[in-house]
């Protein structure tokens, strides 16, 4: 039987709130309030840019081409998965290592 998207959506966010509710307070305990804090917000923060970075590259950067921070050659792009940008930044050995990644995760 085929799941539904919905399913899928809530079998996603449960195994990653669960992860959460589980890892954070472990994590807390051994780092101390201190530096559980400090690892939470440079995670939060690496979390933040990774999506900006894969949300400008599949879908394109809309920022103006005027800008110094934006390569123009590359404001809309035909990638559509992890492999692909892997791929475009890394060459077939990225490829292949982030497919493998995504393969053994699940």
């Amino acid at each position: 039987q085929k799941a539904t998207f919905w399913q899928c959506v809530f079998n996603m966010t449960n195994g990653m709130l669960g992860l959460g509710v589980l890892g954070l307070p472990f994590a807390f305990k051994c780092a101390g309030w201190l530096g559980g804090t400090f690892i939470l917000s440079l995670s939060c923060f690496a979390v933040c840019q990774t999506a900006k970075i894969f949300g400008r590259q599949l879908n394109g950067d809309h920022r103006p081409c005027g800008s110094s921070l934006v390569d123009c050659s590359r404001s809309y792009s035909s990638l559509t998965s992890f492999s692909e940008i892997a791929r475009k930044a890394f060459g077939n050995y990225g490829a292949i290592a982030a497919s493998s990644v995504l393969i053994f995760e699940v």
